[in-house]
């Protein structure tokens, strides 16, 4: 995952914190393009997992109401892509399985405190056996194609014990984008040009304070929302939205749908004075 890098669409969609769900979404989008089944393996059943997208930020606590929520984004049928716990999806098959967090750190996956283990008979042995056992159980899940995801700098043991010789790490870039086209379907991007208003750090604070990144090229701030939830009437009741000389943009798709202008910036009055 260090050599992972999002494209800038996927960056505005997705936004920049949380590189490993595009990552994933690439994944599961490029199984879904050559119509097989997908299975994806969390090391834990409980977690905590959070998504952005469509400048909305979700967090869960379920590996599978992640799964969901992920699925929902590349608008995927239910049940096109199955989440699971390693040791949950024990007996089942899938054409398909992506196996996340492959690293040293969760396969053997050893407690700072396992020495409390003791007492019901388990030892560093046991623990990594069972470790071994449970990562076998994920590596032979799938009847076509395995992907092995690790976030962390090493590789798990067991992994590099197994693996064929001549297997070499696909770059990401050979993965094609997240297939988007659902995903920017669903936006309206809402974008703030103010660099004519009058009270400029105050709009700009305003702006950071409600969500909003700057594109630095176009010299606009912007960010997305739900077009199903879109209302133009919550912009207007913003603080900076009617603040003089600032422009607003709706953009659904290539077309704007809405367009705002705060009122003229007022210009100094001119005094002649006769003395």
């Amino acid at each position: 995952m260090s050599s992972f890098e999002s494209s800038p669409l996927e960056k505005a969609i997705f936004g920049e914190g949380y590189r490993w769900n595009v990552a994933l979404l690439r994944l599961i989008s490029e199984h879904h393009r050559a119509g097989r089944s997908v299975a994806v393996f969390s090391r834990r059943r409980r977690g905590f997992h959070v998504v952005e997208a469509n400048g909305i930020t979700k967090t869960f606590d379920e590996f599978g109401k992640y799964g969901e929520y992920l699925s929902k984004v590349l608008k995927l049928p239910p049940g096109t892509v199955r989440f699971s716990s390693t040791h949950g999806f024990k007996g089942q098959e899938s054409e398909a399985v992506i196996l996340l967090s492959a690293d040293e750190r969760n396969y053997p996956s050893i407690h700072p405190h396992w020495f409390l283990s003791t007492m019901f008979g388990d030892t560093i042995p046991t623990i990594t056996e069972a470790g071994r056992r449970l990562f076998y159980v994920g590596v032979s899940r799938p009847k076509v194609h395995l992907d092995i995801v690790i976030f962390g700098e090493n590789p798990s043991p067991f992994w590099t014990d197994a693996m064929p010789a001549g297997i070499k790490a696909t770059p990401w870039g050979n993965i094609p984008q997240v297939a988007l086209g659902a995903a920017i379907a669903s936006i309206v991007e809402l974008r703030v040009y103010n660099a004519q208003v009058e009270h400029f750090d105050v709009v700009r604070s305003q702006l950071k304070a409600s969500g909003f990144r700057y594109h630095g090229d176009e010299k606009r701030w912007w960010r997305h929302f739900d077009v199903e939830h879109f209302d133009t009437q919550i912009v207007l009741s913003s603080p900076w939205a009617n603040e003089p000389g600032i422009r607003i943009e709706a953009w659904h798709g290539d077309a704007t749908i809405w367009q705002h202008r705060g009122p003229e910036r007022r210009t100094p009055t001119n005094f002649n004075s006769a003395w």
